[in-house]
């Protein structure tokens, strides 16, 4: 409440903010060119293969955009890219003129749903799928306004459908010939972690080192399953990139022996002596990659295995090679993703965030007020209620059956959970493992929500804890 009544005054009074000089005020005596660095850690860790399949893609003839909202990253990448050799015409930009609202992409139907490239709406109204649709374009990469956050737009032979459903892929519009395919965040980590295994191993370095994958609890099991069948460790920490980059701090400070991590939920991971990051990545569409070679800091002190900071633009490489090596093996990132779930026989197909709003937020004056109490009240409710039910069942080995018709007295009438077989505190929010499910229960941290993380192996699963989602009342 102090920082929104500070902020009115400011605004009121129309206050001067001096930012920092610029370099030509004489006012700065030392600085340094960021980019040639962030390019060097990016060769470092993507390797040339990356940056060779994108340049090849382009002498190919793939065709490929860059959507950035009006944000930041239509002259940041610009600029790496240029740093990383990749010719301008490999890419076309579209709507990359800054704009503080952000071309309304997130403005659908009366509701501003942000411009969230992770939601399939956002991206609908990019104009990407005609794009696709009409051949202008083969893939398009789509940024956030700070370029932290990635997603990717491909299509598949429309003959996918059927099959894109039985695995959980969204589909957009179609011309009858192929059908834009959206990609959730932890469906492009799925793909996109494959596809860098798959590069290691080709290149020697998969079994050089001790790989792993971080994660925060409501990342799909999806990822864990894969990584877990490639011999390579997964390693979970609550939501936040800044829990990965503490994860990562952790593992510095004892690389040179085998290590074991404790999670939350009391699981042992072993690390090797040789420990590098494969993948680090959160559900709601932040990731960033380790190299073989550690990041080292200016002075030669430090070493890194991965940035602190989820990575857009690192990521947007990845996903751009992925989708370009696999239009030139003559198939898709659908396709792709499809085949590989049901080849590496992945149990959790089906994953889903559910955002339950606390109040409305276009309320004004007293009205908001009133709502906003009453919401915080709810927020508090809910999440003590999952708290106490996931802690009663960790700590005093309770039966999973009891804690089971606890949970379903709170829920809808009709209402129906699985088994559960473990649960935790994770942090800021309760993990229930399930008889193929698993369900976290969260606060936002950033919006008046609660948010329900549900994964199933099957149909009828999701169905069941959406269902008990939407009808929680405590």
């Amino acid at each position: 409440e102090a920082l929104i009544a500070e902020v009115r005054r400011i605004v009121a009074g129309r206050e001067t903010i001096r930012l920092a000089p610029w370099l030509s005020s004489g006012k700065i005596h030392s600085d340094f060119d960021v980019d040639e660095a962030y390019a060097a850690c990016q060769r470092s860790a993507l390797g040339d293969e990356v940056l060779n399949t994108i340049a090849g893609a382009a002498r190919a003839g793939i065709r490929s955009a860059a959507i950035t909202v009006g944000g930041s990253m239509g002259a940041t990448s610009r600029r790496i890219l240029r740093r990383l050799g990749v010719p301008p015409e490999a890419i076309t930009y579209y709507l990359d003129g800054e704009d503080p609202r952000f071309h309304r992409v997130g403005e659908i139907g009366g509701e501003n749903f942000g411009a969230d490239v992770g939601k399939a709406e956002v991206c609908a109204n990019t104009g990407a799928p005609e794009k696709l649709l009409s051949g202008e374009v083969q893939i398009v990469l789509l940024w956030d306004p700070d370029g932290d956050r990635l997603n990717i737009m491909t299509t598949a032979p429309a003959a996918i459908s059927g099959r894109a459903a039985e695995f959980g892929l969204a589909l957009g519009p179609e011309d009858g010939r192929r059908v834009v395919v959206y990609l959730t965040p932890n469906q492009l980590y799925f793909l996109l972690l494959d596809y860098r295994i798959q590069l290691m191993r080709k290149s020697g370095l998969l079994e050089k080192y001790n790989w792993f994958v971080g994660t925060t609890f409501p990342t799909a099991m999806a990822i864990e399953e894969l990584a877990r069948k490639e011999g390579l460790a997964t390693i979970r920490v609550p939501v936040g990139f800044r829990n990965l980059g503490d994860l990562c701090r952790s593992v510095e400070e004892k690389m040179g022996a085998p290590q074991v991590f404790t999670t939350l939920t009391g699981k042992q991971v072993r690390l090797g002596p040789a420990p590098r990051v494969m993948m680090l990545c959160e559900e709601s569409g932040g990731a960033a990659l380790g190299g073989p070679e550690l990041m080292r800091s200016r002075t030669g002190r430090q070493n890194f295995l991965a940035l602190r900071e989820k990575d857009g633009m690192q990521l947007a490489l990845l996903a751009w090679a992925a989708a370009a090596a696999l239009i030139r093996e003559g198939t898709s990132m659908g396709e792709r993703y499809c085949d590989l779930v049901e080849k590496r026989g992945i149990e959790f197909r089906y994953s889903k965030r559910l955002d339950v709003p606390l109040y409305d937020e276009q309320l004004e004056g007293e009205a908001l007020a009133k709502a906003r109490s009453a919401g915080i009240e709810t927020r508090d409710r809910v999440v003590a209620f999952f708290r106490d039910a996931a802690t009663e069942l960790a700590q005093a080995g309770k039966d999973g059956e009891s804690v089971r018709r606890k949970m379903l007295q709170a829920g809808p009438a009709g209402a129906a959970l699985p088994a559960i077989h473990g649960a935790a505190w994770v942090g800021d929010g309760s993990l229930f493992e399930m008889e193929g499910a698993q369900l976290v229960v969260r606060a936002s941290g950033t919006d008046a929500l609660i948010r329900y993380y549900v994964e199933a192996t099957s149909v009828e699963g999701m169905s069941a804890l959406e269902k008990f989602a939407h009808g929680i009342r405590v």
